[in-house]
């Protein structure tokens, strides 16, 4: 599947905000598509949270909330599919992390750009009950989890894949908070990010 690279930078718009390179590559699939075959379009979801779970999580949150600060790289892929390039935005962090409808984290934050000396605002929605695949929930410090979605755009659909890792650390009493997401279209990544962020 080739994407132009105004098709690109029309996805990652309508994205969360969007950040980092690492070993990722453009447009390479998702590896929830390569392990689910035809069933990672089938938005019917198989295993709910247990109780046991459920409980970590709201442990995780209730660490989770407050005021934040610290740095996020956000790596978007434009070109086209047999020439990607990678574009890169690196910005400082003020966040805060509150409560949303059904048990829900809101996480706010204002990120400055210096290289564009410009402040963009962004809101993520995190731990939605509803919609959370593949969870992995190791102990209260720790989730990762995928949410999937269609979406109308222009005369067709777009199905969404976007997946999330949270690791919660205290480093000399302080709490430390590292979180990747990665954002794909049609099975096939189109943007990522790193947050790395230190509760004040």
């Amino acid at each position: 599947m080739k994407y132009s690279s105004i098709q690109i930078a029309s996805a990652v718009l309508l994205c969360v905000f969007t950040l980092p390179a690492f070993a990722e590559k453009c447009y390479e699939e998702s590896p929830n598509m390569v392990a689910d075959g035809d069933e990672y379009y089938d938005l019917v979801m198989k295993d709910k949270l247990s109780r046991k779970d459920d409980k970590k999580i709201k442990a995780l949150t209730r660490s989770l909330k407050g005021k934040w600060r610290g740095k996020a790289i956000a790596v978007s892929c434009v070109g086209t599919e047999k020439n990607p390039k990678m574009k890169t935005i690196k910005s400082k962090v003020t966040a805060s992390m509150v409560d949303g409808i059904e048990n829900q984290l809101v996480l706010k934050a204002e990120m400055y750009m210096k290289s564009r000396k410009s402040t963009a605002s962004t809101t993520t929605h995190l731990f939605r009950r509803d919609n959370m695949f593949n969870a992995v929930i190791s102990d209260e410090n720790f989730i990762s989890y995928g949410e999937r979605l269609r979406r109308r755009a222009g005369q067709g659909r777009q199905f969404i894949e976007t997946t999330y890792a949270l690791q919660l650390n205290t480093d000399n009493k302080k709490k430390k908070l590292d979180i990747k997401i990665h954002h794909y279209i049609s099975g096939v990544l189109i943007a990522h990010e790193k947050w790395q962020l230190t509760k004040k």
